[in-house]
């Protein structure tokens, strides 16, 4: 059975059931995630039986990492504005190339004046 077909089957099924089978599915994927991040939470934990070298050495490592995160946040920052930067001027870009493009296509209809007394008498080019 492929999932085209698999597809198909759970499309027919009446919406309680569809339901009923997002749920579960939803639940499965949860578990599945939480079990890896338990995973790797216990394995990234240091141990409770390190000496005090261990742990001094440990806590000197985290301490030095948290200084290089703290170097490394300004230039987070300025990629992230110049990503957001490029961005916003290349959807500028494309707004004023649709507007060019739609200014071509339609031509610009003037009134010359209009006569709102006499409506009859207004001119049309």
């Amino acid at each position: 059975m492929s999932l085209s077909d698999y597809l198909e089957k759970l499309q027919n099924k009446p919406k309680p059931v569809r339901v009923l089978i997002l749920w579960i599915s939803v639940s499965a994927c949860m578990i599945v995630i939480l079990s890896f991040w338990v995973a790797s939470l216990t394995s990234n934990m240091p141990s409770q039986n390190l000496s005090k070298k261990e742990a001094g050495d440990q806590s000197s490592q985290n301490t030095q990492s948290l200084s290089d995160i703290k170097e490394q946040i300004p230039t987070l920052w300025q990629s992230l504005k110049a990503s957001f930067n490029g961005i916003f001027e290349s959807a500028q870009k494309e707004t004023q190339e649709a507007t060019q493009e739609q200014e071509k296509e339609w031509p610009k209809i003037e009134i010359e004046s209009v006569n709102l007394d006499n409506p009859e008498q207004t001119q049309l080019p």
